[in-house]
């Protein structure tokens, strides 16, 4: 059974949190996020889709006669909360409309117009991802993914599929010496969801931690100062970041990272993932499954991903026959020109 951590219902209401901790009793490890609009019905989206808080911890495909509302009061005291009644601790965090906590919860945030408890503006909806246990994935389960890796690994998966908590599970591993070996290594964690705020899941004895920066000076900072064997960071997706990446590579240091993406051939869809694949930054793809949070599907070679590239499932490859795989993901020219600042 998949569990969940539950410290979020801290923060909420009383009656939201009776009717969650209810809910996450009949629905073990099923809640991916709760999603909370001012004056309408909290609901929940599980491995069955959208489903309705009642206040008697049911969950139901419609609001039913007893939906939990949330009122405009309730949604600035949640992100009061939240913060600690500290909005200037979080300045940068909320306004970028997000904010992390040391749970490892993320709180999406919609603002409305001015004004707000916090000066953001109103809290029109929050969405709060509710996170997995950090045993999901067992430090033998990294060690068995990492088994015979010479090269990068990339965790590929669907939203709320527990990508961050393998990358965690990851980074113990090659930290603490999982196969025998311990390595230097940085986790690049910019919304501090990987390490938690404060550090507050564990990452292993010998992993530098920074937190807090865009991916990109990140990197460029590990690989400037810390000289790290291995750098894991989580949700690849601009070129920018890309670019970083490659930079890393030439310095001989390996990457574990997570992009988003189902399946495979959605993944080979992504001209990022065709930049670094084509530069042979990863060596193993493994795949999570959408439907069962917390379990690998697949876990693919590099000749597997390249046979499934060569068939023609990438659209980068269509009519680009005798054309390397670099050449045919390379960014455009005006992001190019901003990843080498």
């Amino acid at each position: 059974m998949i569990r969940q951590r539950t410290d979020i219902v801290n923060i909420l209401p009383d009656s939201l949190s009776r009717a969650l901790k209810r809910a996450m009793q009949a629905y073990p490890g099923d809640l991916y996020e709760l999603r909370l609009i001012r004056g309408r019905g909290a609901f929940t989206v599980t491995s069955e889709g959208i489903l309705f808080l009642q206040q008697t911890g049911a969950l139901s495909p419609a609001p039913g006669p007893s939906p939990v509302l949330v009122t405009a009061e309730e949604l600035e005291e949640i992100l009061r909360r939240a913060v600690g009644y500290s909005g200037f601790a979080h300045e940068e965090e909320l306004r970028q409309c997000f904010l992390t906590r040391g749970d490892g919860t993320r709180i999406g945030i919609a603002f409305g117009g001015a004004g707000g408890s916090l000066g953001c503006g109103t809290v029109n909806s929050l969405n709060i991802r509710l996170p997995l246990a950090p045993s999901v994935f067992s430090d033998n389960a990294a060690a068995e993914l990492l088994k015979g890796l010479r090269g990068g690994l990339l965790i590929a998966g669907a939203p709320n599929t527990g990508k961050t908590t393998l990358l965690r599970a990851c980074c113990r591993c090659l930290s603490d010496g999982g196969d025998g070996q311990c390595r230097k290594v940085c986790a690049v964690d910019e919304r501090m969801e990987l390490a938690g705020e404060g550090g507050a899941f564990d990452l292993g004895r010998c992993t530098d931690v920074i937190a807090g920066r865009s991916k990109h000076e990140a990197i460029l900072t590990a690989l400037r100062l810390l000289s790290p064997d291995v750098i894991v960071c989580d949700e690849i997706g601009s070129f920018r970041e890309t670019e970083s990446i490659l930079e890393g590579l030439n310095s001989g240091v390996r990457f574990i990272a997570a992009m988003h993406a189902a399946d495979l051939p959605e993944l080979i869809r992504r001209s990022q993932f065709l930049r670094l694949f084509g530069e042979n930054v990863f060596d193993r793809v493994a795949l999570l499954d959408p439907a069962r949070k917390g379990v690998i599907r697949a876990v693919y070679s590099h000749e597997e991903v390249e046979d499934e590239i060569r068939r023609g499932r990438g659209p980068f490859l269509r009519g680009g026959a005798g054309r390397g795989l670099c050449e045919l993901a390379a960014p455009p020219a005006g992001d190019a020109a901003a990843s080498a600042v």
